[in-house]
């Protein structure tokens, strides 16, 4: 289901978080609290910025592909945002659409 695909998601992004976060700490000065000159800090950590960007734009792809999949079969008509308000709710109020979408196929 498309609920534990988000989940294996989250579960994944907080492991690959804890992982980062302690990698990048092998590369701060203990004295400055700044990165340690020639190490690879920059590049892990933009390494680090690219993934997440990436998975926080297909847990959204996830979950508006799912709102509008639930629409469509249930056939709740669009109120507003013609066109793209499945889109709109996923991207600046997700946790509400999660809410609903659950509470919506709940049986």
């Amino acid at each position: 289901s498309p609920f534990k695909v988000l989940l294996d998601i989250t579960i994944f992004a907080m492991v690959w978080s804890r992982i980062f976060s302690n990698l990048l700490k092998g590369y701060i000065d203990p004295n400055t609290g700044l990165p340690i000159e020639g190490s690879p800090f920059w590049s892990i950590y933009s390494v680090n910025i690219a993934f997440s960007l990436a998975l926080g734009v297909f847990s959204i792809y996830v979950i508006f592909k799912t709102r509008q999949h639930i629409r469509e079969r249930s056939g709740i008509p669009e109120k507003s945002c013609q066109g793209c308000e499945d889109c709109c709710c996923v991207t600046w109020c997700g946790c509400c659409t999660l809410t609903q979408m659950a509470r919506h196929t709940a049986e």
